[in-house]
């Protein structure tokens, strides 16, 4: 068994201006803002591996807690590079499973599934 504890902060500096300035909308104005995230959490994998002949079978189930505040997502910020949301292994047991720098993975997750590559 392996158990390996992992700790992640982000934080992102925005900072916005109005690009039009038309009566009828309500312009933002200018501004400059900040958010932050933390996650901490743990991975737990456990292989199992059976040798038959020549073949070796590994079996290696992992589960992974992560914990995090749950964040909104700032309606100042658009969303330009995460609308293409590829869910996948390769980003299963990331701590933030966007693409990009747009949306946060946040709250408390529980990850499974099998560690074959």
């Amino acid at each position: 068994m392996r158990l390996d504890p992992f700790i992640d902060a982000r934080t992102d500096l925005f900072q916005a201006w109005a690009t039009c300035n038309r009566s009828h909308l309500a312009a933002p104005g200018n501004a400059t803002f900040a958010r932050t995230l933390e996650t901490a959490g743990a991975t737990l994998t456990w292989p199992f591996v059976k040798r038959s002949g020549n073949r070796t079978i590994v079996l290696e189930p992992i589960a992974q807690l992560a914990l995090s505040p749950t964040i909104r997502q700032d309606p100042r910020i658009p969303n330009e590079d995460s609308i293409d949301f590829e869910f996948d292994q390769t980003n299963l047991f990331q701590p933030n499973k966007s693409p990009g720098f747009d949306i946060l993975d946040s709250g408390q997750r529980l990850n499974v599934g099998d560690g074959r590559p």
